[in-house]
């Protein structure tokens, strides 16, 4: 991954290292294919728009400097024009983008759909936008409206003073999930709407978080949703619906939702026009609805359709709602607008509702002939540790403890794993913490100045990548002078090698290191130099090994840009030693004259016998 920065003080037509940053959004915003953008601390009244796509081996992020303080790089939209349908940090028909730490405040507009945070748009894939604060927005905080997008990730951001517009303009969702297939929606903390600040703001209605329109497979979990208020149009804090199309495979559980005020809704399933098939509620928590006189509904759970009447009862289809809690739906003064669970006569195809518990509700309504229900509405607090406080954790003695039913769920909000049966609402009782994660520390490289000059990793370091050490090794290392090749002269044969050392020199008349090194032939094919690659010196000295493979004079060259050194090699032809000469031949003569000698002496003893 290639490493570049961004700060206040860069320029773009730096090489965006640490120390030579960037300095507008519009130059990260051409980052390829491969690249982490790190953004320094500091303020930048601009939008950022990737132009470019990353893939799965190489994707593209943009992140903040590691260590840096947390909400310190901001993106301040309150001189800047976001157009309809667009955002601060706007996403369109790009794969493989990762938004992370980033601020985005003050974002303005003038109608409906304008000023929003972030967008995701068109065919996106394999978006990641986490660990973001989105602050005082006109439009949507997080919006993904990608017909056709596909595996995106929201998690670990917060949404607040989301629908921060003048009264009569139609106010939107603060995060807003539609159309896409695969989506993971985690742990994002959704606070404190524009209207609890500021009731002299929109009266026209905005939901906390929407799963949409042509919305399937998706996983929602985790999220925290609080402290949101409208003047009398409704408003959901978790909503699963469609107007257009049908929602699918919907997943919502361990999600934590309180004090909402005005005409308002904890969950809401709801069909205008379309369909909703596979929506699953499981362990969720929805407290403190209209604590105070209203004459408007408060509903902690709804499941109904409305314009038209379903006549059909197609609008639904496998709907189930387990092991959720509905407490403190109260304070209207006609308590049949208080409900806890509210599930319509128009749900058929499969609605069940089991093991959930109502409490300081003023009424449940369900419509029995059409609906599986049983072990619901047990008595009794749940006896939550601090609801006023937003703690959900169980007190020993809790109803729901161990009294749900076993479902595909295997965690609670806080990672811990579930037993079976499991309990009620978003926690586990007792259940330890989950251990904390092991911290590796990220490395670090420093450079070790006088003689060599190279970046090695050392936790002392004060750089954070090897890329920015090297640029600063580079800055501090003295001028090459030159390189000296040793032999400078050598005779080799063909088949033979030799091992060429090279040494670079400064201007001080010192060896250095970290300089890299390119070895080469002229003219080539009299010898094989390996590796003929780029290679960097090492304390000073880098060697290579050479073979003679043809006849013929060359230069072996050892090259760091202009400098040079070099060896000249002549390769001969190995001369074979001459053949041993042959034995010589057998002297006949000799041969004779012994024959003759051996037949005298038998014929002398043949004398001597007579």
């Amino acid at each position: 991954m290639a490493t570049y920065y961004v700060a206040k003080n860069g320029n773009d037509s730096n090489p965006g290292t640490k120390d030579l940053p960037w300095r507008t959004c519009a130059k990260a915003a051409t980052a390829i294919a491969g690249s982490i953008v790190y953004f320094k601390p500091g303020v930048w009244n601009e939008r950022l728009i990737p132009m470019n796509s990353g893939t799965s081996t190489a994707p593209i992020v943009f992140s903040i400097v590691p260590g840096s303080i947390k909400n310190s790089v901001i993106l301040d939209g309150i001189s800047v024009i976001v157009p309809k349908d667009n955002g601060m940090i706007h996403i369109y028909d790009k794969n493989y983008i990762t938004i992370d730490g980033f601020k985005i405040q003050y974002v303005k507009g003038t109608s409906h759909n304008h000023g929003n945070g972030i967008i995701i748009g068109g065919s996106s894939s394999n978006i990641i936008i986490k660990n973001n604060y989105l602050y005082d927005i006109f439009g949507s905080g997080i919006n993904l409206f990608g017909i056709g997008a596909s595996n995106i990730t929201i998690d670990n951001n917060e949404l607040e003073m989301i629908g921060n517009r003048p009264k009569g303009i139609w106010s939107q969702e603060e995060m807003s999930i539609w159309g896409v297939n695969g989506a993971i929606i985690s742990n994002n903390h959704i606070h404190h709407n524009a209207y609890w600040y500021n009731q002299t703001l929109s009266d026209l209605g905005i939901e906390g978080l929407d799963i949409k329109d042509g919305a399937s497979n998706v996983k929602c979990y985790g999220n925290h949703i609080h402290h949101m208020d409208n003047a009398w149009n409704m408003q959901t804090a978790l909503y699963v619906g469609t107007y257009t199309g049908t929602v699918s495979n919907i997943e919502v559980y361990n999600n934590i939702i309180h004090d909402i005020k005005g005409f308002c809704y904890g969950f809401n399933v709801e069909k205008p026009t379309g369909k909703a098939n596979n929506v699953y509620f499981y362990n969720n928590i929805a407290y403190k609805g209209n604590d105070i006189p209203s004459t408007d509904w408060a509903v902690g759970y709804r499941l109904v359709t409305v314009h038209p009447p379903d006549i059909n009862l197609t609008a639904f289809t496998n709907t189930y709602i387990y092991n959720n809690v509905a407490y403190g739906f109260k304070g209207t003064p006609t308590p049949w607008k208080a409900i806890g669970f509210q599930i319509g006569e128009r749900v058929s195809n499969n609605t069940i509702v089991r093991n959930n518990i109502s409490f300081e509700c003023a009424y449940t309504y369900i419509y029995k002939d059409r609906v599986i229900q049983d072990h619901n509405f047990l008595s009794g607090d749940p006896l939550f540790v601090n609801p006023s406080m937003g703690d959900f954790h169980l007190q020993p003695g809790s109803p729901c403890i161990g009294a749900g039913i076993t479902t595909s769920i295997t965690f609670d909000a806080d990672g811990n794993l579930r037993p079976s049966p499991p309990s009620i609402g978003a926690y586990e009782y007792g259940a330890l913490p989950p251990p904390p994660p092991v911290i590796v520390p990220p490395k670090k490289y420093k450079c070790d100045g006088a003689p060599f000059y190279q970046c090695k990793e050392d936790a002392t370091g004060t750089y954070d990548t090897l890329e920015a050490c090297n640029s600063a090794c580079a800055i501090q290392r003295p001028t090459l002078s030159s390189i000296i090749v040793t032999p400078g002269m050598a005779t080799i044969s063909m088949g033979d090698s030799l091992v060429v050392v090279g040494t670079a020199i400064d201007s001080q008349g010192n060896t250095m290191g970290g300089i890299p090194i390119v070895w080469s032939s002229d003219p080539m094919g009299v010898v094989d130099i390996d590796p003929i690659n780029t290679a960097t010196f090492i304390d000073g000295k880098i060697s290579t090994k050479i073979k003679g493979i043809s006849a013929g004079m060359c230069i072996i060259k050892g090259s760091s840009g202009s400098i040079s050194g070099q060896l000249i090699l002549d390769v001969n032809i190995a001369i074979l030693p001459p053949p041993p000469p042959p034995p010589p031949p057998p002297d006949i003569t000799d041969e004779r004259a012994k024959n003759e000698k051996v037949v005298l002496a038998a014929l002398a003893a043949l004398s001597f016998l007579r």
